[in-house]
């Protein structure tokens, strides 16, 4: 290496560190993006990937803005600071390893989080992405260690895959998930990666069922089958890529479910959306208040 170059290189290295010494702290730069609750918590916390007090490693933090927690109910921010562990959990959901900016996060891509959690990138449109079922409001704003990506949704610790879901205490879904373990489609709600959207029938929408039906589905199992099937979508759809017409394609052939959007969004013109947004490791439900029937359904059944 020649003198010259030699001095190059210093100087390069000194203008590094300069540059780093220069950049602010993770907690000047929450500050100034009145994410001011999130740093609350992360304080309280003591979270050091977000802090930048890990200075051997670097991190991508989704910073849910505070407009972001005025969305939660008082309850789930009690859960937050109540329930043991929760709160690193939810925390965890919104840090990812490495440092990434906004041409990473390209439409259809599934990031895996610093808790193992996924979050899944799509784009409805040219002019927005989202993360789950957060819409970033700010990209690529740098701290010491970290790159912050401003949210505007609290990312909710998924309970699991989609079948865990159906199977937990927290929405009643225990009938939909029998019919699963019935149609033989537990397994690949549980243990494949997906991303799937299953629109799940309420307790409420299984009590308005006529006897006549729930009678048919115990002895036909093909029905059975064919209808759990036809609420399961191939690709992950939180409701904001639900709010125009149109179709969406279901694992049951090529039978599609159809989108409309008049005051609220109905699928089939008879389904409404009660839950929205359930995120699982492997996709997302909406609960639904009324069964979707495919077309083949209706010779059996009398009912689309």
């Amino acid at each position: 290496m020649t003198l010259m170059s030699a001095f190059h290189l210093a100087a390069f290295v000194v203008s590094l560190a300069c540059l780093s010494m220069a950049m602010k702290t993770p907690t000047q730069v929450l500050t100034e993006l009145n994410a001011t609750k999130f740093l609350d918590i992360v304080q309280k916390a003591n979270d050091q990937r977000i802090l930048g007090g890990n200075t051997d490693d670097l991190y991508t933090v989704l910073v849910p803005s505070d407009a972001a927690f005025n969305k939660l109910s008082s309850a789930e921010q009690n859960n937050l600071e109540n329930i043991p562990g929760l709160l690193q959990d939810v925390l965890g959901v919104h840090v990812i390893p490495g440092q990434l900016f906004s041409w990473d996060f390209v439409n259809g891509r599934v990031i895996v989080t610093d808790n193992g959690h996924f979050v899944r990138v799509y784009e409805p449109n040219q002019d927005s992405t989202y993360l789950n079922s957060a819409k970033v409001v700010r990209w690529d704003v740098e701290a010491k260690g970290v790159v912050f990506i401003v949210i505007d949704t609290v990312l909710d610790a998924p309970e699991g895959t989609i079948y865990e879901v159906l199977r937990g205490p927290d929405f009643g879904l225990n009938i939909f998930a029998d019919m699963v373990d019935k149609a033989q489609m537990n397994n690949t709600l549980h243990q494949t990666a997906g991303p799937y959207t299953v629109f799940v029938p309420s307790q409420t929408a299984w009590d308005n069922l006529p006897d006549t039906i729930k009678d048919e589905f115990s002895r036909n199992i093909g029905l059975l089958r064919s209808v759990v099937q036809y609420h399961i979508h191939r690709g992950s759809l939180h409701v904001k890529s639900l709010d125009r017409n149109g179709t969406l394609n279901t694992f049951y052939g090529n039978h599609l479910i159809h989108v409309s959007v008049t005051n609220d969004i109905k699928l089939n013109r008879v389904a409404g959306l009660e839950e929205v947004d359930i995120d699982c490791d492997n996709g997302v439900i909406h609960i639904i208040d009324h069964f979707l029937f495919p077309s083949t359904a209706g010779s059996v059944i009398g009912k689309k």
